[in-house]
C-alpha cells in the first residue's frame, strides 16, 4: 500500500513538472504578427510543407497586381468568406496577408476563434512586401 502510494505522489509530481513545463504552452493554440522579412523566412522554411498555407485575403483585383508564390486566395469580402475559411486545415500552419495587414489581421482573429491552431498575420501587408523588393506572381 505505502508503495502504491509513492507512485502516485511520484506521478502527480511528474505530472505537476511537464504539465506547466514551456512545451505544454507551446502546444495550444499560436497566433503572432510577423514582419515581412520572418514572413518570407517562414515561405521558405516551409516550402513543400503540406501543412503550410499561405493565404492572400484580398480582392480578385488586387491579387491580379501581383500575388505571392503558392498563396491560396480567399477575398474577405465575399460573402462566403467565413465559411471558406472554416473549410481549411485547422492544424495547418497559416501565414495570412492583404494589403496592409488590417483584413489579414481580422482573418487571424476568425481563424483563432474558430479553433485553429497556428496562425500568422503578415505586418503591413503586400505594400511591405513590395516595399522590401520581395517577389510578386504576375
Amino acid at each position: 500500500m505505502a508503495s502504491n502510494m509513492k507512485n502516485i505522489a511520484l506521478y502527480i509530481l511528474l505530472l505537476t513538472l511537464f504539465g506547466c513545463s514551456d512545451y505544454a504552452l507551446e502546444t495550444g493554440p499560436h497566433f503572432d504578427e510577423l514582419s515581412v522579412t520572418k514572413a518570407k523566412q517562414m515561405i521558405k522554411d516551409n516550402k513543400g510543407n503540406p501543412k503550410f498555407i499561405l493565404l492572400d485575403v484580398r480582392t480578385e483585383s488586387e491579387v491580379a497586381t501581383g500575388y505571392i508564390e503558392n498563396a491560396v486566395m480567399i477575398d474577405f469580402r465575399d460573402p462566403e468568406f467565413a465559411h471558406k475559411i472554416k473549410n481549411l486545415d485547422s492544424y495547418a500552419r497559416i501565414l495570412v496577408y492583404c494589403g496592409s495587414g488590417i483584413r489579414s489581421g481580422h482573418t487571424c482573429e476568425l481563424l483563432r476563434q474558430s479553433g485553429f491552431k497556428e496562425g500568422y498575420n503578415m505586418l503591413g501587408g503586400i505594400k511591405a512586401w513590395k516595399a522590401a523588393e520581395y517577389p510578386l506572381i504576375k
